[in-house]
């Protein structure tokens, strides 16, 4: 069968453009690991989430995938091994199979393992991703395998199941010995192991590594405001694609649930044949600490002029807001996500050109989570220049 659209990864992204593809009637595709095995199903909770105040980061990706199924998407659990752009259609491998699409969404979130040492060089010599794919060229042959793929387990049976001897290594330090043909690896504790074959079974495949000739900058794929790829019908959003830092016009990472889903909207917008842009965001940081929740957004290298309120003995909360050129630039706040959502939506507002007055219902909010009335009128005069 040949989807309308591909979409490789089952986080905010990825799941938000399948939302909005099938909205639009289109085909759709998810093919992922489990997507509840997201570094997001581990947070505890997500005050600011539009809608669903306190949700955690698992009940989030599990109404995401319950949306998704109840509009048609079809998902397929598995690890996505190349993509392959063909004239008017996109090919993805997916283990040992291809499937096809009109076009492909990169979302497979950042891919936090750096190449190992002579894994570019002796990619297809002697290294590979895929023990079931591969496999019988080394049949009878000593391999190694390393990686942290939730099927990592069943590849290195299988490899054992058709008579290859398997040695398992970490991948941490592991170096992959050779020059034309893979002949070892050298591990971090500096043992050599002989062998032909190594596979590096890991969770996901770097961008660069899955559709050879894809532009990177800084690591992170390189999209439009239509969030397309160098490559035709290939589209990225979410942590794997460059965003835009809408303070000082410089292109980033920023690795945050509600970046990825506005970039997903807009790519499976897009795609499905709709006209959207994602013209960026601002940074945003969520750290959470000795039971408390330090929320800082906007650009701290933009200097400008304070405005504080309280501390955490007096007022339960402490709010420090820096403004410039008639907006807030940055926020540091303690244990108040209503708060610091709040404050970041005018904040957007400042940015696209919008009044400066608070809406009467968000200043109610403000000082039912324990803003003082002066914080916010000197804010609002602040900010009306």
């Amino acid at each position: 069968m040949k989807y309308d659209l591909l979409i490789v990864g089952g986080g905010p992204a990825g799941l938000t453009a399948a939302i909005h593809a099938r909205a639009r009637d289109k085909s759709v595709l998810v093919i992922s690991n489990d997507p509840l095995a997201s570094p997001l199903s581990k947070a505890p909770a997500m005050a600011n989430y539009p809608g669903l105040p306190g949700v955690t980061g698992r009940e989030l990706l599990e109404r995401l995938v319950e949306q998704a199924r109840n509009l048609g998407a079809e998902f397929r659990q598995g690890r996505a091994l190349s993509v392959m752009p063909m004239g008017k259609s996109v090919m993805v491998s997916v283990e040992n199979d291809a499937v096809e699409g009109r076009a492909v969404i990169l979302a497979p979130g950042v891919s936090r393992a750096a190449p190992l040492k002579g894994e570019a060089e002796l990619l297809g010599r002697g290294v590979s991703y895929c023990a079931t794919c591969d496999g019988m060229f080394y049949r009878g042959k000593p391999v190694v395998c390393a990686g942290d793929a939730p099927n990592f387990g069943e590849e290195v049976e299988f490899l054992r199941s058709i008579g290859c001897e398997v040695t398992v290594k970490r991948l941490a330090g592991l170096s992959i010995l050779g020059e034309n043909r893979v002949t070892g690896v050298l591990d971090a504790a500096g043992e050599a192991t002989p062998c032909e074959g190594v596979f590096l079974l890991r969770a996901s495949i770097a961008p660069a590594r899955l559709a050879p000739g894809l532009e990177l900058e800084n690591g992170y794929i390189k999209v439009d405001a239509h969030m397309a790829t160098n490559l035709p019908g290939v589209y990225a959003a979410g942590d794997c694609a460059q965003g835009v830092n809408l303070e000082s016009g410089e292109k980033q990472i920023i690795g945050l649930w509600a970046n990825a889903n506005r970039q997903g909207a807009a790519a499976g917008a897009n795609m499905a044949g709709g006209e959207a842009r994602f013209e960026g965001n601002i940074l945003h940081n969520i750290t959470h600490f000795m039971d408390m929740d330090f929320i800082g957004f906007g650009d701290n290298r933009i200097q400008g002029e304070p405005l504080e309120q309280g501390s955490l003995e007096e007022d339960g909360l402490y709010v420090r807001a820096v403004i410039s050129g008639g907006k807030v630039v940055g926020a540091n706040i303690l244990d108040s996500y209503r708060i610091s959502g709040i404050l970041k939506n005018y904040m957007l507002r400042l940015f696209a050109g919008e009044g400066g007055s608070l809406p009467d219902y968000q200043r109610a909010m403000l000082l039912q989570a324990g803003l003082r009335a002066e914080f916010i009128d000197r804010m609002e005069v602040m900010t009306r220049g």
